[in-house]
């Protein structure tokens, strides 16, 4: 990736990746999301996952995400199974979009830093961090998210201190949206 400053933006759900990314693409970083990339993945490969997860979490030929989910969150098994056929497609879609592109300044906004191997693959990575309180305020009150269901996601993701260690900037995200922003504008200062 020479001649490319590559940052990765990664944290738990609903820490404020999303926003941090904003102020990224305004300070002129072309953004790749990997949750897109992972619905693209799903709707290439709806034939296999049909084939592979029955044909209720693919009628009409198109993967229905919320049953698939249903399905494989609480059966690790085929959790596996599913993260075996999508996590390395996504990261080579991360990749494919990264040497593809003619933008010199790029951020990966990935919740799955280990699952999708990104260690090595920017110079820079941010991990976006928040307590559990406003995380689950965030799924519920924004997402509209169960409340069951958050502390279901809250409880299957990598604790702030796994994020902490791999980071080379913590940003904390425990106030206001203008406050994230400002601590987003200061790390791009130091990338």
């Amino acid at each position: 990736m020479k001649g490319k400053k590559i940052v990765v933006v990664t944290g738990p759900a609903a820490s404020g990746k999303n926003e941090v990314c904003k102020v990224f693409r305004d300070s002129g970083f072309y953004i790749i999301d990997a949750d897109t990339l992972g619905h693209q993945v799903l709707r290439d490969n709806a034939s296999k996952i049909r084939r592979i997860f029955g044909p209720e979490v693919a009628p009409r030929g198109r993967v229905d995400r919320r049953a698939l989910g249903e399905l494989v969150f609480g059966n690790a098994k085929l959790l596996k199974a599913l993260n075996s056929l999508s996590h390395p497609k996504i990261h080579k879609a991360i990749k494919e979009k990264i040497s593809g592109s003619r933008h010199k300044k790029i951020a990966v906004n990935a919740a799955l830093f280990k699952e999708l191997r990104l260690s090595g693959l920017g110079d820079t990575v941010i991990s976006v961090i928040a307590n559990k309180k406003s995380r689950m305020f965030r799924l519920v009150k924004k997402r509209g998210v169960s409340p069951d269901k958050a502390k279901g996601i809250i409880r299957s993701q990598l604790s702030a201190t796994y994020y902490k260690n791999i980071a080379d900037i913590v940003i904390i995200n425990d106030s206001s949206v203008a406050e994230l922003r400002k601590k987003a504008k200061k790390a791009i200062s130091c990338v």
